[in-house]
C-alpha cells in the first residue's frame, strides 16, 4: 500500500494495517489543530477542507462548530467547508 492509499484510507476512517488511530487530542490541542488545519487551505497546502462528523456525530450543530465558523469555514446542509475563496 502506497503512503497516498493509506492517507486516501484513513481519510475515510479506514484502518487498512490494523494499526489503529491515535487517542483522541487532549482538549487545549484541539483550537491548535483547527486552526492549523484552517491555515493549510488560507496557504494553498489543500484546495478545500470539509468537516462532516466531529466525535462521530454531526460538525452542523457541534460544540466545534463555532470555533469552525470563527475560522472561516461555511456552514451546508451536512457538513462544514472551507475553501481558499473563503479562507
Amino acid at each position: 500500500m502506497t503512503t497516498a492509499d493509506r492517507r486516501a484510507s484513513d481519510a475515510r476512517g479506514i484502518d487498512p494495517v490494523g494499526r489503529g488511530f491515535p487517542p483522541a487530542l487532549p482538549s487545549w490541542a484541539v483550537p491548535l489543530a483547527l486552526a492549523a488545519l484552517a491555515a493549510a487551505v488560507r496557504e494553498g497546502r489543500a484546495p478545500r477542507l470539509a468537516i462532516e462528523k466531529i466525535d462521530g456525530g454531526p460538525a452542523i450543530a457541534s460544540p466545534r462548530e463555532r470555533a469552525l465558523l470563527d475560522l472561516g469555514f461555511r456552514p451546508g446542509p451536512r457538513r462544514l467547508t472551507l475553501d481558499r475563496g473563503n479562507a
